[in-house]
């Protein structure tokens, strides 16, 4: 699989040929706009869309993922996992389109957001476009605050509270970190993720 790193507020159009395996990392740490569009072309064509977003501060971070499946035998996965601190903001938009022709494909988009702050908001919205009809396709989505239960729990082994949360998000982020396969790229973001 070859991999690329997106980490620039701009639009991004990924062609994915023939048997091609594409990973595409975007660890998102500042605002704007920032725009991916994946293009499955040719049989045996797959996708892995990996997205880390740390919104701090007042950012206002716009993500949009899109990956159209042109024709079939094709595979994608878009993951997105951020975290919100003080008056952060981030808008979540992804869209699988499939279309007619475009039988046996699978391609699964979860948009999950954690708000560590009052302040802090975001919103996920993923979207399906299905034209064919023997396809395998869903989405989740999820924005929520840390878990209390999880917290007390970790503070119950002796953590603190501020302990106990940093260790949570870390697991959170690392779900997806985990997920990348080249080494040199995720001891990359995993230095991000320790700034």
């Amino acid at each position: 699989m070859k991999w690329q790193i997106i980490n620039k507020a701009q639009e991004y159009k990924i062609k994915v040929n023939k048997n091609e395996a594409i990973g595409v990392v975007m660890p998102i740490n500042k605002g704007g706009q920032y725009r991916v569009i994946v293009d499955l072309l040719g049989q045996g064509a797959r996708a892995l869309i990996l997205g880390i977003i740390i919104g701090k501060g007042k950012d206002m971070i716009d993500l949009t993922t899109e990956t159209r499946h042109v024709v079939g035998n094709t595979h994608a996965e878009t993951m997105i996992h951020g975290v919100n601190q003080d008056e952060s903001m981030t808008e979540i938009r992804g869209m699988i389109r499939i279309d007619k022709k475009a039988d046996q494909v699978t391609d699964f988009l979860t948009e999950k957001v954690l708000l560590l702050s009052d302040r802090a908001r975001a919103t996920a919205v993923p979207s399906l476009e299905i034209k064919a009809h023997e396809v395998r396709a869903s989405h989740a989505a999820t924005v929520a605050k840390l878990d209390e239960e999880q917290i007390y729990y970790l503070m119950s082994r002796g953590l603190s509270r501020q302990q106990s949360e940093e260790l949570m998000v870390q697991g959170f982020l690392q779900t997806v970190v985990n997920k990348i396969e080249d080494d040199k790229i995720r001891n990359q973001i995993c230095l991000m993720l320790k700034q």
